[in-house]
């Protein structure tokens, strides 16, 4: 387990000592706050139609901005606001529906996540990050020079223990125009 959140790490934040950055904290990458947000962000007190408007900018602003060169495929947003994006609703053709499943409604091809390693990642760290981002190679990857190999348990005392070796080197972005930052979304 201890090797498994290693890699979630490394993957999320890499290593800023060498210079090595991660998935949610790449100095180039724009990064809007809820001032750049149609309505706002604000979402605890916001209503879903505005938290929906805000939720399509997100996924529909890389596009509009590089002129359909990137396209977000992916939306993955802080783990703290996920009550909210599910206890809002909105009219979605004849159905009140949650926030949530109108985006996934009207925007079908997207893959919305939510990961606790943005709960902290905006640029001040203390407070929610969402990023959009086109999966591709191309756009993104992970660097992992040396997969994680481990050797069969061995018992020690009253416990068994699994000795493994790898390394992570946090995310290699290619093409920075193909995702975008949000902050402070709460």
């Amino acid at each position: 387990k201890l090797g498994a959140e290693f890699i979630d790490r490394a993957i999320a934040f890499g290593n800023t000592n060498l210079g090595i950055y991660g998935m949610v904290n790449h100095p180039n990458i724009t990064v809007d706050t809820t001032a750049d947000l149609p309505a706002g962000g604000g979402w605890t007190a916001d209503t879903g139609a505005n938290i929906l408007t805000d939720l399509l900018y997100m996924i529909d602003t890389i596009e509009t901005d590089t002129n359909e060169a990137y396209a977000a495929t992916d939306l993955w947003i802080a783990q703290s606001p996920k009550s909210v994006l599910q206890t809002k609703f909105v009219t979605g053709g004849t159905d009140v529906v949650a926030v949530l499943d109108r985006v996934k409604q009207l925007r079908p091809g997207i893959n919305i996540q939510f990961w606790n390693a943005l709960n902290l990642a905006n640029s001040t760290s203390n407070g929610p990050r969402a990023i959009a981002y086109q999966r591709d190679k191309d756009v993104a990857r992970i660097v992992v020079p040396k997969p994680l190999t481990t050797v069969p348990p061995q018992a020690h005392l009253l416990s068994v223990r699994v000795v493994g070796e790898g390394s992570c080197g946090g995310v290699s972005w290619r093409q920075i125009r193909g995702a975008r930052y949000f902050d402070d979304l709460a």
